[in-house]
């Protein structure tokens, strides 16, 4: 496990590349936070999925990034 004890923030990971990229650092021991749009089905992307974390928000919005990490620390304590 390359990644044990790391952390990730993936964005647009309900589908496609940001799905696979979140679900294969998990595999590899990373602890993911998934982020994409609400009503993505990001939930049921990552259902079941371990070390994988759902976040919802819209990124082109100016406050995201400090939700995103402020979700990232209470998730993952860092």
């Amino acid at each position: 496990m390359r990644l044990e004890g790391r952390a990730a923030i993936v964005t647009g990971a309900a589908s496609g590349i940001g799905r696979a990229s979140a679900q294969l650092f998990a595999s590899e021991g990373a602890r993911v936070l998934a982020v994409d749009l609400p009503d993505t089905g990001l939930g049921n992307a990552h259902d079941g999925s371990s070390g994988i974390s759902v976040f919802e928000t819209d990124i082109t919005d100016a406050d995201a990034p400090g939700h995103i990490v402020g979700a990232a620390v209470e998730a993952f304590g860092r």
